[in-house]
């Protein structure tokens, strides 16, 4: 009799599961009202220059052997912008290597200055932008 109970209380059991707790409701916010992360710089993409960096007869030098072959190339840069919009500590990966496209551009991206009033904060920034070289 006393098995009958427990089997019976095992049935019950196993046929009425406890409630499903209620889902849990996160509020998203849009992305504009998500304040900036003070730790992560900001990636600036598509720059608006106050001096867009200008390839000079010295850059045209340093890649003039490649356009004579028709070889066209680009560089991919990567800087960091001073508070005053200057470019600092540039990378570069140039398509095609060995052809000097990405001293070239390089040497191009010193004179390039990024307009500043339109990021914040620009000492914390990253810009990436490429440069073309064509026959």
């Amino acid at each position: 009799m006393i098995t009958l109970s427990l089997l019976s209380a095992l049935l019950v059991s196993a046929q009425d599961p406890a409630p499903a707790p209620p889902p849990v409701r996160i509020p998203i916010r849009p992305a504009a009202l998500i304040p900036a992360d003070p730790e992560r710089p900001s990636i600036i993409t598509n720059p608006r220059w106050a001096v867009r960096p200008q390839v000079t007869e010295r850059e045209l030098r340093m890649v003039m052997p490649a356009l004579e072959q028709d070889i066209s190339g680009e560089a991919a840069v990567s800087c960091r912008v001073n508070a005053d919009g200057r470019l600092r500590d540039c990378t570069v990966i140039e398509t095609p290597a060995g052809h000097g496209f990405g001293d070239a551009a390089l040497s191009a991206a010193r004179s390039g200055q990024v307009d500043v009033s339109r990021y914040t904060p620009p000492s914390e920034s990253t810009v990436h932008f490429t440069i073309r070289f064509r026959p």
